[in-house]
Protein backbone atom coordinates (compact mmCIF):
# COMPACT_ATOMS: atom_id res chain seq x y z
CA UNK A 1 0.00 0.00 0.00
CA UNK A 2 1.42 3.42 -0.77
CA UNK A 3 1.47 5.88 1.85
CA UNK A 4 -1.29 7.78 3.84
CA UNK A 5 -2.60 10.60 4.39
CA UNK A 6 -5.30 10.46 7.28
CA UNK A 7 -4.95 6.99 7.54
CA UNK A 8 -6.25 6.60 3.42
CA UNK A 9 -3.87 5.65 0.59
CA UNK A 10 -3.09 8.63 -1.61
CA UNK A 11 -3.47 6.33 -4.86
CA UNK A 12 -5.81 7.15 -6.95
CA UNK A 13 -6.81 9.81 -9.44
CA UNK A 14 -7.64 13.95 -8.73
CA UNK A 15 -10.49 15.29 -11.15
CA UNK A 16 -10.69 19.18 -10.01
CA UNK A 17 -11.10 22.18 -11.65
CA UNK A 18 -7.66 24.56 -11.68
CA UNK A 19 -9.17 28.18 -11.36
CA UNK A 20 -6.23 30.44 -13.66
CA UNK A 21 -6.80 34.14 -14.29
CA UNK A 22 -8.29 33.28 -17.86
CA UNK A 23 -10.55 30.45 -16.77
CA UNK A 24 -11.33 27.17 -15.03
CA UNK A 25 -9.61 24.41 -16.51
CA UNK A 26 -9.79 20.63 -16.22
CA UNK A 27 -7.03 19.40 -13.99
CA UNK A 28 -6.48 14.96 -13.56
CA UNK A 29 -3.68 14.17 -11.30
CA UNK A 30 -3.28 10.03 -11.67
CA UNK A 31 -0.78 8.95 -8.47
CA UNK A 32 0.23 5.14 -8.20
CA UNK A 33 3.35 3.02 -6.83
CA UNK A 34 4.11 1.87 -3.33
CA UNK A 35 5.61 3.90 -0.26
CA UNK A 36 8.98 5.50 -1.76
CA UNK A 37 8.35 4.95 -5.34
CA UNK A 38 5.21 7.20 -5.11
CA UNK A 39 4.67 8.64 -8.90
CA UNK A 40 2.00 9.65 -11.67
CA UNK A 41 0.85 12.65 -14.09
CA UNK A 42 -0.97 15.61 -13.89
CA UNK A 43 -2.89 16.60 -17.05
CA UNK A 44 -3.92 19.62 -17.27
CA UNK A 45 -6.11 21.24 -20.11
CA UNK A 46 -4.56 22.50 -22.98
CA UNK A 47 -0.97 21.30 -21.36
CA UNK A 48 1.17 18.20 -22.52
CA UNK A 49 0.92 15.42 -19.86
CA UNK A 50 3.15 15.81 -17.19
CA UNK A 51 5.09 13.48 -15.04
CA UNK A 52 5.47 14.30 -11.43
CA UNK A 53 9.15 14.92 -10.05
CA UNK A 54 8.11 14.01 -6.35
CA UNK A 55 5.36 12.82 -4.69
CA UNK A 56 4.95 13.04 -0.67
CA UNK A 57 1.70 12.27 1.56
CA UNK A 58 1.29 14.22 4.76
CA UNK A 59 -1.58 13.87 7.58
CA UNK A 60 -3.86 15.98 5.60
CA UNK A 61 -3.10 15.32 2.00
CA UNK A 62 -0.55 15.21 -0.91
CA UNK A 63 2.24 17.40 -2.10
CA UNK A 64 3.56 17.24 -5.32
CA UNK A 65 6.02 18.66 -7.70
CA UNK A 66 6.76 18.66 -11.28
CA UNK A 67 9.30 19.75 -13.30
CA UNK A 68 8.95 21.76 -16.77
CA UNK A 69 11.35 23.09 -18.82
CA UNK A 70 9.36 26.85 -18.33
CA UNK A 71 9.75 26.18 -13.97
CA UNK A 72 8.52 23.91 -11.11
CA UNK A 73 4.78 23.57 -10.50
CA UNK A 74 4.21 22.71 -6.87
CA UNK A 75 0.66 21.22 -6.08
CA UNK A 76 -0.62 21.03 -2.19
CA UNK A 77 -3.65 19.00 -1.96
CA UNK A 78 -5.51 18.40 1.20
CA UNK A 79 -8.33 15.83 1.57
CA UNK A 80 -11.64 17.97 2.82
CA UNK A 81 -13.83 14.13 2.95
CA UNK A 82 -13.39 10.54 1.80
CA UNK A 83 -14.21 11.90 -1.89
CA UNK A 84 -13.40 15.76 -1.71
CA UNK A 85 -10.02 17.32 -2.50
CA UNK A 86 -8.92 21.33 -2.22
CA UNK A 87 -5.61 22.96 -2.67
CA UNK A 88 -3.31 24.90 -4.75
CA UNK A 89 -1.02 24.90 -8.30
CA UNK A 90 2.10 27.39 -7.68
CA UNK A 91 3.23 28.23 -10.89
CA UNK A 92 5.66 31.11 -11.94
CA UNK A 93 4.98 33.23 -9.16
CA UNK A 94 1.34 32.60 -9.59
CA UNK A 95 -0.44 30.86 -7.00
CA UNK A 96 -3.92 29.35 -8.04
CA UNK A 97 -7.16 27.51 -6.37
CA UNK A 98 -7.65 23.52 -7.48
CA UNK A 99 -10.92 21.88 -6.01
CA UNK A 100 -12.63 18.54 -7.10
CA UNK A 101 -13.08 15.19 -6.33
CA UNK A 102 -10.45 11.55 -5.30
CA UNK A 103 -11.40 8.54 -6.40
CA UNK A 104 -9.22 6.04 -4.59
CA UNK A 105 -7.62 2.72 -6.27
CA UNK A 106 -9.55 -0.23 -5.10
CA UNK A 107 -7.87 -1.99 -2.29
CA UNK A 108 -5.41 -5.01 -3.78
CA UNK A 109 -6.10 -3.49 -7.13
CA UNK A 110 -2.21 -2.23 -7.86
CA UNK A 111 -1.73 -0.74 -11.32
CA UNK A 112 -2.35 -2.92 -13.84
CA UNK A 113 0.44 -4.30 -16.07
CA UNK A 114 0.01 -1.80 -19.75
CA UNK A 115 -0.42 -5.07 -21.54
CA UNK A 116 -3.67 -5.86 -20.12
CA UNK A 117 -5.04 -1.98 -20.67
CA UNK A 118 -4.01 -2.57 -24.59
CA UNK A 119 -7.87 -2.24 -26.06
CA UNK A 120 -8.70 -2.97 -30.22
CA UNK A 121 -11.18 0.10 -30.98
CA UNK A 122 -13.06 0.31 -34.39
CA UNK A 123 -14.92 3.64 -35.75
CA UNK A 124 -16.55 5.21 -38.64
CA UNK A 125 -16.20 8.74 -40.08
CA UNK A 126 -16.66 11.74 -38.13
CA UNK A 127 -17.57 10.12 -34.58
CA UNK A 128 -15.70 10.92 -31.93
CA UNK A 129 -15.22 7.93 -29.52
CA UNK A 130 -14.09 8.01 -25.74
CA UNK A 131 -12.15 5.20 -24.52
CA UNK A 132 -11.93 5.08 -20.63
CA UNK A 133 -10.15 2.56 -18.55
CA UNK A 134 -8.78 2.42 -14.99
CA UNK A 135 -5.24 4.43 -15.87
CA UNK A 136 -6.14 6.45 -19.40
CA UNK A 137 -8.82 8.34 -21.60
CA UNK A 138 -8.26 8.49 -24.99
CA UNK A 139 -10.58 10.30 -27.60
CA UNK A 140 -10.50 9.65 -31.07
CA UNK A 141 -12.17 11.45 -33.77
CA UNK A 142 -11.75 9.61 -37.25
CA UNK A 143 -11.15 11.52 -40.71
CA UNK A 144 -11.12 8.71 -43.25
CA UNK A 145 -14.06 7.82 -44.95
CA UNK A 146 -13.27 4.03 -44.55
CA UNK A 147 -13.84 2.29 -41.18
CA UNK A 148 -10.13 2.54 -39.14
CA UNK A 149 -9.06 -0.23 -36.88
CA UNK A 150 -6.25 0.48 -34.42
CA UNK A 151 -4.89 0.19 -30.41
CA UNK A 152 -4.18 2.00 -27.90
CA UNK A 153 -2.54 1.57 -24.64
CA UNK A 154 -1.64 3.50 -21.46
CA UNK A 155 0.97 5.93 -20.89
Amino acid sequence: MALLAQGRSVNGTYNASLNTPNGALTTVIVITGEKSALTGTLDVEGFPSMPLTKVTPSDSGVALIVDTPDGVVTVAVKFLDASKVKGTVLYQGMEMALEGTFTPVAPGAGASKPEELNEAFAWQTGAAHRMVNSASETIITSTKPSKVKGTFAAK
